[in-house]
């Protein structure tokens, strides 16, 4: 267990006996611990900024009030935790997801748009998304948040984002996808006409799924 500590020479200090994989993400002095308000209730932030949030010594004045944190990792491992002593304050959610132009984000979409809408009902708290950097990945369920939310399409969504947080670059392979999940009406399920109350992947999707597997099949022949 590791304590921010007021100096950092003694934080750099307490670095090098400590495991570099969490140390490497929190908060410094240095470090804004206040995430990006992209609509209300809804934050969207980095790794060091959510392991800030999560800290007994986060509440105060200009902060808002946190409950429910959404991590897009590529491991479970550097998913941030709250101290046993605060650990009733949040509800988390894991969602694993490489941050490469091949990484298949709309399967993961769905999933997190529905996390995101039930605990944003709730209104006893705001729900942060944050990746490593809150540039690529959870930039781009937040975008995908809002197109299904509040009906905009890609261009739209990205620039509402980006203007509460410029940093935001969904890497190409999320800006394709996120295209298409405009294009599919913001779901990549219909119902499955031969089979009642059943559904099946869209063909769009399915398509591109195909598309993917053979272009990666392809590079690693190369």
């Amino acid at each position: 267990m590791t304590t921010v500590l007021g100096s950092r020479s003694k934080f750099l200090q307490k670095s090098k006996s400590s495991n570099p994989v969490v140390q490497r993400y929190l908060p410094t002095p240095s470090t804004p611990i206040i995430p990006d308000m992209i609509i209300p209730n809804l934050y969207l932030c980095d790794m060091g900024t959510a392991r800030g949030v999560l800290l007994p010594t986060y509440p105060g004045q200009g902060r808002p009030v946190i409950r429910y944190v959404l991590s897009v990792l590529d491991n479970s491992i550097s998913q941030p935790k709250p101290k046993p002593v605060n650990m009733d304050k949040f509800v988390q959610k894991l969602i694993i997801m490489d941050d490469t132009i091949d990484a298949n984000l709309l399967p993961k979409l769905g999933e997190a748009c529905d996390w995101i809408d039930e605990m944003m009902s709730k209104a006893d708290g705001g729900v942060l998304v944050h990746c490593q950097l809150g540039q690529s990945r959870s930039a781009s369920v937040v975008i995908a948040y809002l197109m299904r939310k509040q009906n905009m399409d890609y261009q739209t969504a990205l620039s509402k984002v980006k203007y509460r947080r410029s940093i935001v670059r969904p890497n190409p392979g999320f800006q394709t996808q996120l295209q298409m999940w405009h294009q599919m009406g913001c779901d990549i399920f219909e119902p499955d006409p031969q089979t009642t109350g059943q559904l099946r992947q869209k063909e769009q999707y399915s398509q591109w799924k195909e598309e993917q597997r053979l272009r990666i099949h392809k590079s690693m022949t190369f």
